[in-house]
């Protein structure tokens, strides 16, 4: 499942309400997508009882890194995330917003580095 910008809300909705977690997806990549509280949301609803992995994707500096980093602190305190969650940070010189969505499944490496 690939949810960008608003698209993380969206995600966040179906986590939260729980018919997220009964499709059972293995990844979630959240690109350029983790504003306000969203993230949290989705953890705390079904995301942390699973074992999809996340790919979060975001631009420096932008809120959705500044909201991904302050999620990643909170959990890391009371849960093992090094295996489940895949963290890039890219160069806001080289993608715009849209660049990252344009290109999140290559970006998230779900098919592989030859996508």
């Amino acid at each position: 499942i690939v949810g960008h910008s608003a698209g993380g809300s969206a995600i966040s909705s179906a986590a939260q309400e729980g018919g997220l977690c009964e499709v059972e997806p293995s990844n979630i990549v959240w690109s350029d997508a983790s504003y306000g509280q969203w993230l949290d949301h989705a953890w705390s609803g079904c995301l942390s009882d699973t074992t999809v992995k996340l790919k979060l994707l975001v631009r420096k500096w932008d809120k959705p890194h500044v909201r991904a980093d302050s999620f990643l602190k909170t959990i890391s305190k009371t849960t093992v995330i090094k295996d489940r969650i895949d963290y890039k940070v890219l160069d806001r010189k080289q993608y715009r917003h849209g660049d990252i969505g344009n290109n999140a499944l290559i970006l998230s490496d779900l098919f592989g580095p030859d996508l």
